[in-house]
């Protein structure tokens, strides 16, 4: 990839993932039919994702007022269903074209999802890729994607990094084959 228009673009992009200076930046994806939240979140299983949360990640249910266990992608209809509070879990395990992307935070709201991500060495250039390549997959499932915690210039390079990726394609489908399991 060393070279390559998308390398070079990838590079720009490079300095908001490779140096770990405690934040966690947030990657905002919106969608206009809560209907697809759920899809979106499956799909994170569906590419491998196992929940990387230390201790075992619950959900506030509105209706009874307690804490229940979090079970997998279908908690996320409980999300727009109002049954439950919006919640974050951590996933990692997640590859997209072969790349394992770093453990990535997860929240589920009515709105869509917030990913946010530790910044450090082991995102490089195939993991940022990867990263974009999921990102334009949530574009084609509708999803909105943004990032205004880099600020306008980022955000900026950012949207070309995410267009540039997309110009080259990607080769997996966004939406999951409903015969795909999420363990």
């Amino acid at each position: 990839m060393t070279g390559s228009p998308t390398a070079n673009r990838l590079s720009i992009v490079l300095p908001y993932f490779s140096e770990n200076e405690g934040s966690l930046p947030e990657v905002e994806v919106a969608f206009r039919e809560s209907a697809l939240i759920p899809k979106a979140f499956a799909l994170l299983f569906s590419r491998g994702g196992v929940v990387a949360s230390e201790g075992e990640p619950t959900l506030w249910m509105r209706d009874t007022k307690e804490d229940v266990a979090f079970t997998g992608p279908e908690c996320a209809d409980l999300v727009i269903g109002e049954t439950a509070d919006p919640f974050h879990v951590l996933l990692g395990g997640i590859c997209v074209e072969g790349t394992r992307i770093p453990d990535l935070g997860v929240f589920v709201h009515q709105g869509g999802l917030i990913l946010d991500y530790r910044m450090g060495q082991e995102w490089g250039l195939d993991q940022i890729s990867a990263l974009m390549t999921l990102l334009n997959q949530f574009r084609d499932m509708d999803g909105t994607v943004s990032v205004p915690w880099w600020g306008v210039q980022g955000e900026a390079a950012f949207l070309a990094t995410l267009a540039l990726n997309r110009e080259a394609g990607n080769a997996e489908p966004a939406i999951p084959h409903s015969s795909e399991r999420y363990t």
